[in-house]
């Protein structure tokens, strides 16, 4: 409550409010921060969807936070990277397609391609980045978002497939 009172410029009790109120409304939310907070008190490691692990070495208590956090994002670098990977084998390997990773941030790939292979790279990208299931029990697909620009990566703007 006190993060997200400073990060709103709202009161903690104001904060408190809002949080009681998103465990009421999902209360799945509460049982899988249980969940977690039990495995971190069991052997203080925790694992994503895709197997990759962590051990915190911590007091399993200053750790969940760390450890919410870490499942989610962890999960969505494994995603990225297999994409990578996909549109490397697939396109970039391609010397017809002039296309070139520029780099990786976060949760986002920067690349180039010739303009005139544009309108032939652009589907294919997303083909590559559909193709990546996180394996849940319901595997889950996050559909991916494109950005571009004709002059450089710092001026993109959404684009549709």
């Amino acid at each position: 409550s006190r993060t997200m009172a400073a990060s709103a410029g709202i009161t903690v009790a104001e904060a408190d409010k809002i949080v009681a109120r998103l465990r009421a409304i999902h209360p799945g939310v509460v049982a899988w921060h249980k969940r977690v907070d039990a495995q971190l008190r069991k052997n203080r490691t925790i694992t994503n969807a895709f197997g990759y692990r962590i051990i915190y070495f911590k007091r399993p208590g200053e750790c969940l936070t760390n450890a919410l956090a870490w499942i989610g994002q962890g999960t969505v670098a494994c995603a990225i990277n297999r994409a990578m990977v996909n549109i490397n084998e697939e396109i970039v390997k391609n010397p017809d397609l002039g296309t070139e990773f520029l780099m990786q941030q976060h949760d986002s790939l920067v690349g180039q391609t010739l303009t005139q292979h544009w309108d032939r790279v652009r589907p294919m990208l997303r083909e590559q980045f559909l193709k990546v299931a996180i394996p849940y029990p319901e595997p889950l697909v996050i559909p991916p978002d494109l950005k571009v620009s004709t002059t450089h990566w710092g001026v993109m703007e959404k684009c549709s497939w």
